[in-house]
């Protein structure tokens, strides 16, 4: 009976790209101790998530376990959003704490970069997180009626949606419906037009142009999408120029304000 040839570091990464991840995964696990743990450690983050999630749990994590924090925050990140939380889970707790802020810290690279915050989603997360704890779900209008009268009190979250994604805003959608639950109002804002640096510095080339239809309607499928019970839009067409501030009148500036006195007085 022919006996299966031993394999190396060299013979898997020629087949390497020929094979499916069950077959990656099967391949990495024959491999002599040092020489898989070598070829784990060279794969790309991509690679290494695909090859990990077809693994048994227990296998899991002594993989993911050789890695490094900023490794394993890059592998993390190449899984499928609904694998991350299980991956992360896989670490021992100090590890855990790292890799996390790891991954907070590439969430708030935007926001570093157009607004010169450090850590501008997490830290404004925590805070809104504190005002949800505070105030709950529920809307309280004047005595007009709900809806037909001004809003009093209650959290209601603005969500300006940004050419390119820039923004994340269904993944602020989903931080909103999992941390704080399907009944905060949302106000979703289609406003955005670049001024100043936005407009003429290449940096921001991103935020060079106003949003377009397709982003829009994204953005207001992922409300229907997750589920959220509560908020308002803006009408896409012309919202742009609506909310544009007139800066040669001092006094109102905004012509939805003008709109809203004359509708209400």
């Amino acid at each position: 009976m022919p006996t299966k040839r031993a394999l190396t570091y060299l013979s898997v990464a020629e087949e390497w790209p020929t094979l499916s991840s069950a077959e990656r995964a099967r391949r990495l696990q024959r491999l002599p101790h040092e020489a898989g743990h070598e070829f784990f450690f060279d794969l790309g983050a991509a690679d290494q998530a695909a090859v990990l999630l077809v693994l048994p749990p227990g296998e899991r994590r002594h993989w993911i376990r050789l890695l490094a924090p900023d490794d394993v925050a890059d592998l993390i990140q190449s899984a499928p959003d609904d694998q991350r939380a299980g991956l992360l889970a896989l670490l021992d707790e100090p590890t855990r704490a790292e890799v996390a802020a790891l991954l907070a810290y590439a969430e708030d690279e935007a926001g570093f970069l157009y607004s010169k915050v450090r850590s501008y989603a997490s830290v404004s997360r925590a805070a809104i997180a504190e005002m949800h704890r505070q105030m709950g779900d529920e809307l309280v209008y004047s005595k007009e009626g709900d809806e037909g009268g001004l809003l009093q009190r209650g959290l209601v979250i603005r969500l300006l949606v940004l050419p390119n994604d820039v923004g994340g805003v269904r993944d602020s959608l989903e931080w909103i419906k999992n941390e704080l639950g399907p009944r905060v109002a949302v106000s979703l804002m289609a406003q955005y037009y670049p001024t100043n640096v936005a407009g003429t510095n290449q940096r921001y080339v991103l935020l060079s142009r106003r949003l377009n239809e397709s982003e829009w309607l994204r953005a207001v499928a992922a409300l229907d999408e997750l589920g959220m019970q509560e908020g308002w839009m803006q009408e896409y067409d012309g919202a742009a120029f609506y909310y544009r501030p007139d800066f040669n009148d001092d006094d109102r500036p905004f012509r939805d304000i003008r709109d809203f006195e004359s509708i209400t007085s």
